[in-house]
Parts: structure tokens; sequence; C-alpha cells
């Protein structure tokens, strides 16, 4: 995982890399709070990543949800249609982040 903020220091990228488990929700949840605390818009480039598991998913959205009650934005780069139906398939449909 690696965030770069752009040069602007309002905005930044977290590229999500490999397969994502209950092993990696306690660094993920340390950089997404800290990029929830820094930056207006943050994306995740979900290029590299392979695999997502539930707790995964769950923090995911629960940062989406934390980011819509500042005004501030959560969106997904690069979501390819395996992970668009894990998504789907953990029943987190409704509550779809952004794509840009």
């Amino acid at each position: 995982m690696e965030l770069i903020i752009d040069e602007s220091g309002t905005s930044g990228t977290l590229t999500l890399k490999k397969a994502l488990s209950y092993d990696h929700v306690m660094d993920l949840k340390q950089i997404l709070s800290n990029a929830m605390d820094q930056l207006n818009r943050i994306i995740l480039d979900l290029d590299q990543l392979t695999g997502i598991d539930f707790s995964c998913l769950q923090l995911l959205f629960a940062a989406q949800k934390t980011c819509q009650q500042n005004h501030k934005s959560l969106l997904l780069k690069s979501l390819n249609p395996h992970l668009s139906q894990c998504i789907q398939d953990a029943g987190f449909v409704r509550f779809m982040i952004p794509v840009c």
C-alpha cells in the first residue's frame, strides 16, 4: 500500500496491491485514517489489487461513509470486473463507491 499526495496537498492516491485480507486491516485502517485527516479527496487505485476479503471491504465502505459525513470524497480507480463482483457478492452494491 502506498499513498501519494498530489502537489495541492488536498488529494491523494492510495495504491492497493496484491490481495488484501484480515491480516492487512489494521495497516489499511491507519493509512486511510491518516489520509482522511489530511486530504479532501482520496482515490483508491485498484489496478494491482488481485483480491479483497470481507473485512477489508467493510473497512473501505466505513471509510467512504466517514468521508461523506465530513464532506470529503473516496473514489475507486481501475475497478475490474472481478472486484466489482466481489463487492456485489458481499452485499455492498447499494453502497458502491463512485468510480473515477
